[in-house]
């Protein structure tokens, strides 16, 4: 059984429990996470007993290759009627909130009351939380890419050079190293830009005595990696040094604590916690991670309050940060995957607090 069928047996397994029939995915990220389809402007339809693909003749031969599972419909116009057509048999059928006011609008008007259309929240998106073995080696190599790309980029992080000359060297060093492109626009806030968390780059050179953030990652076999690490240009303040340490042992705490069972907001908890400790737990301005895979930002959160039970096979995000206004800013952000007991850590290639 391929990964696209057993994923669409669990799939039907909770169409099942909610009363479904079938539902109608609309999210490109979800579309290839069940179907393996990487193109755009699709639409799945998948029920108790079969799943449809429908897509145009632009991509019918690209769905022809990737897609196994499916009976493939290519469509000579827009998709919605087609799709109305399919769902009109069935009573009760889920369709992702993530569909356009529009979408909605056109898809009831075609199937003229025949079938009840029922706003599903998640259902793909909490299957995608947990990763199987193939998506943890997809990646594990996406890890790489990037690490190899920053390390070689690495000697560009000096006195004289700009942030925007380092990330199109690290932009051409991820291409290079096997990637599909990066994960998400990289960051790169180097001396009072630092503590903008997420700052675009600029012309602004580094300086002696220079923290600069750098937040970067890759896709590969279209999954995603994300890494910060803050560099320090030169000798810098006592205070620096201070943040850096008070961050780095908030990150060990919470790696020490990341396993089955905690909740999220626990785990937020234990590292604003250790920085609380530091006199640093106002500077600590968003949540400390979040998962990763298809896309960078999945679930769950590892911000306060949140009641989500990690599990083994999740992959996260773990990176405190402080923030000082006009000063300086410092964040590492290491990513980890839940082990039956505890976690590994897949970024340990790179150093933490590297000095240029």
């Amino acid at each position: 059984m391929g990964l696209e069928s057993a994923r669409i047996d669990q799939l039907r397994d909770l169409l099942e429990k909610k009363g479904l029939d079938a539902l109608i995915v609309v999210s490109p990220i979800n579309i290839r996470y069940v179907s393996g389809f990487s193109g755009s402007g699709a639409v799945a339809l998948i029920s108790i007993d079969k799943s449809w693909l429908l897509t145009d003749a632009l991509h019918a031969e690209q769905a022809e290759i990737e897609v196994k599972d499916f009976e493939t419909v290519v469509c000579d116009a827009n998709p919605i009627k087609y799709v109305a057509d399919l769902v009109s048999d069935f009573d009760r059928a889920g369709i992702e909130d993530t569909a356009s006011i529009g979408f909605m609008k056109e898809l009831t008007s075609h199937t003229s009351g025949k079938v009840h259309l029922i706003p599903v929240e998640g259902i793909i998106e909490e299957m995608r939380a947990v990763k199987d073995e193939d998506e943890i080696e997809s990646i594990r190599a996406a890890v790489d890419v990037a690490a190899r790309a920053f390390l070689e980029s690495y000697s560009m992080l000096r006195s004289g050079c700009s942030e925007r000359e380092f990330v199109s060297e690290l932009i051409r060093r991820t291409v290079i190293s096997g990637a599909q492109g990066t994960a998400f626009d990289i960051i790169v806030a180097s001396g009072e830009r630092s503590s903008l968390p997420h700052a675009s780059f600029t012309d602004r050179q580094f300086l002696p005595g220079d923290v600069v953030v750098v937040d970067f990652g890759a896709v590969v076999d279209g999954y995603c990696s994300d890494i910060t690490r803050t560099i320090l240009v030169g000798k810098t303040s006592k205070k620096v040094g201070e943040a850096c340490r008070a961050v780095g042992r908030a990150l060990d705490a919470a790696i020490e604590n990341t396993k089955p069972g905690i909740e999220a907001g626990a785990l937020y908890e234990v590292a604003r916690g250790v920085l609380e400790e530091h006199g640093m737990a106002d500077c600590f301005i968003h949540s400390l991670g979040h998962g990763v895979g298809l896309e960078v930002h999945e679930k769950p959160s590892l911000s306060k309050g949140s009641n989500s039970l990690l599990e083994e096979g999740m992959v996260l995000t773990l990176e405190p940060g402080v923030y000082f206004k006009g000063e300086f800013g410092v964040r590492i952000e290491e990513m980890v995957v839940v082990t039956k007991d505890g976690c590994e850590i897949l970024t340990g290639k790179i150093e933490r607090n590297p000095g240029a």
